[in-house]
């Protein structure tokens, strides 16, 4: 049974920016952030309500021809 949603995922050209939009525009907080191995932004948890997040993933180009790498929609995950 669905009983909420976790988050929203999305692939941004500029994580920066995108930061700035979902938490100075919008009043968002940053929840936590994971780096990779090599010490690179792995991903931004973005807390929208107790349990309810976007999920901002950095390197996403505008006409990737590969879906991983094109900026936009990635996932969503449902409780």
């Amino acid at each position: 049974m669905i009983i909420g949603l976790g988050h929203v995922a999305y692939k941004v050209t500029d994580i920066d920016r995108s930061i700035e939009f979902y938490c100075e525009k919008l009043g968002l907080k940053e929840a936590f952030r994971l780096n990779q191995e090599n010490g690179e932004l792995m991903l931004v948890y973005l807390k929208v309500a107790e349990g309810q997040f976007i999920e901002l993933f950095p390197g996403g180009i505008d006409k990737g021809k590969d879906e991983d790498e094109r900026a936009g929609f990635k996932h969503l995950c449902l409780e």
